[in-house]
């Protein structure tokens, strides 16, 4: 069982107030380096000339991972073209091939996730919550640097995502209730949405933090101090997402009464604000 711990911190700002990007690429631990050549090579071979650069974000390029527990996040950028559709942010069809041929050679990576998504320089608010994650912690490893032409962001409602995905999640629980393959993938799923919860908890009262993090622990703890009547169940949304599967039925509880109160108190105070 993994014990919670007050691990993470917030991004550092700049004298103007715009959120600094923490990544570089001297921060990469070197045994990610062969990793991260295959990946590229894959993103060429199943891309091809679609491909338009390809970035790492997250724990990794800010120089904070943590052996055996951090994902590997990478992200490729495509050239849009009117004739495909607009992928927003999307998961490569590839990704659980390449997770399963490379992992084993790599077991202080939990898990690969490879994204796609669109970019299209004739429209520089199209796609806004992908520019945003990369502008503020993204490394472009491959291919062309867009980030130049993208604005910095400040702390507010421009870097809240994960509050949107809140509700839908939920459903797709919902509509998946009694058709899981096994428990190993009820629990993957509880993973991935307790993550979503805490940020999303976060989100909530970042205006009134005004500092930003997408570190669970600080984001579990800004989100108690504002509502310290849920205290309990966010602590609960953590402890599930540090230990998903001896944690299922805790998972499955928070799922059934938590997680639709968080969705109906976004839903009245960030978006229908």
């Amino acid at each position: 069982m993994i014990e919670i711990q007050e691990v993470g911190g917030y991004f550092e700002t700049d004298e103007r107030g715009f959120i600094i990007n923490p990544c570089a690429p001297e921060k990469i631990d070197q045994a990610y380096v062969p990793l991260l050549d295959t990946i590229i090579e894959d993103f060429q071979a199943k891309a091809k000339n679609h491909l338009l650069a390809v970035y790492l974000r997250g724990s990794v390029p800010a120089g904070k991972a943590v052996a055996g527990f951090s994902d590997l996040d990478v992200v490729g950028l495509l050239k849009w073209d009117k004739k495909y559709r607009f992928i927003r942010w999307g998961s490569a069809s590839w990704e659980a091939e390449t997770n399963a041929a490379l992992l084993p050679s790599y077991p202080f990576v939990k898990q690969i996730d490879l994204a796609i998504a669109h970019h299209d320089p004739s429209f520089p608010g199209q796609n806004l919550d992908v520019k945003m994650v990369l502008k503020t912690q993204g490394l472009c490893i491959w291919g062309t640097e867009i980030l130049h032409s993208v604005p910095p962001f400040m702390v507010g409602k421009a870097v809240m995502i994960n509050y949107k995905w809140v509700a839908r999640n939920l459903q797709a629980w919902r509509d998946r209730e009694g058709e899981w393959k096994d428990e190993a993938e009820e629990a993957a799923f509880l993973q991935d949405m307790m993550k979503t919860v805490i940020r999303g908890g976060f989100e909530l009262v970042l205006q009134r933090v005004k500092r930003y993090t997408v570190d669970l622990y600080p984001c579990y703890a800004a989100f108690a101090e504002y509502y310290p009547e849920k205290e309990a169940e966010m602590r609960k949304a953590l402890h599930t997402y540090l230990n998903p599967l001896e944690a299922i039925e805790e998972g499955r509880a928070l799922m059934s009464e938590f997680v639709p109160w968080l969705a109906e108190e976004i839903q009245t105070t960030l978006i229908n604000r």
